[in-house]
């Protein structure tokens, strides 16, 4: 089965390619929070925004188009909260549009920090970041195991397919839900091999990987730059308000 590798544009030559996880990280989570906070009053400043993220994509070398097919998925949830919103709280349309806006900013610059940074970089970058180690290490077994599950998810439904003709719709429900069933118990009792297995081999919970990190000048330009930019977006609003 062929995959698409959330992290499959980290090894091309760009600019976003090149800059310490680290920075990248704590300016991504600096952009989402400056881009949610930002007043319904200043929207305007959304697009500002959305002409950094794709300035900052195109430094990437990273299509436009495969970053906008990513985030897809999450647009029903996205435009389902916004309606969600306008609904409860009788707010005006334009109210749930700039949700939208700045919902699916965020998500693209998740998407687009993901596809620029090796996985295994970013896992040992929130380790620098003293994130929790638990969750670390749940986002390290989701991602590599997610591949593995769909395959086995995949073999399973084929084999069912070639076994089952015809049948009613309930039944190939009860099948499904039955494979479903049984590829989590599986899933379940591989992760306790696989954690015995790691445990023998001395794991301690530390994200290790053949290249360290070093901030270079680059590092530092990128970061203080990025923090200007923001620096005179929000004076901006502050002025015009």
């Amino acid at each position: 089965m062929k995959h698409h590798f959330a992290d499959e544009y980290s090894k091309i030559n760009g600019v976003l390619q090149k800059i310490d996880p680290r920075i990248k990280i704590i300016s991504t989570v600096l952009f989402v929070l400056l881009v949610n906070i930002t007043s319904f009053n200043n929207s305007f400043s959304l697009i500002y925004y959305t002409f950094i993220l794709v300035l900052c994509t195109l430094l990437a070398n990273v299509p436009l188009l495969r970053i906008f097919r990513k985030s897809l998925v999450s647009l029903p949830f996205i435009i389902f909260f916004a309606l969600f919103s306008l609904f409860y709280h009788h707010r005006q349309p334009w109210f749930s549009g700039i949700i939208v806006v700045k919902a699916y900013l965020s998500i693209l610059t998740m998407i687009l920090l993901i596809s620029t940074t090796s996985f295994s970089h970013f896992l040992k970058a929130l380790q620098k970041l003293k994130i929790p180690v638990v969750l670390v290490m749940i986002f390290s077994f989701m991602y590599r195991y997610l591949f593995v599950i769909t395959d086995e998810l995949m073999n399973v439904k084929t084999a069912k397919d070639a076994r089952t003709v015809g049948g009613s719709k309930w039944f190939h429900t009860k099948v499904l839900a039955n494979i479903i069933g049984v590829v989590f118990i599986s899933s379940y009792e591989r992760s306790e091999r696989i954690y015995q297995a790691m445990l023998s081999r001395g794991f301690d919970g530390t994200i290790r990987t053949l290249d360290d990190f070093s901030l270079k000048n680059r590092d530092y330009l990128f970061g203080v730059s990025a923090l200007m930019i923001f620096i005179i977006i929000k004076i901006m609003e502050y002025s015009l308000r």
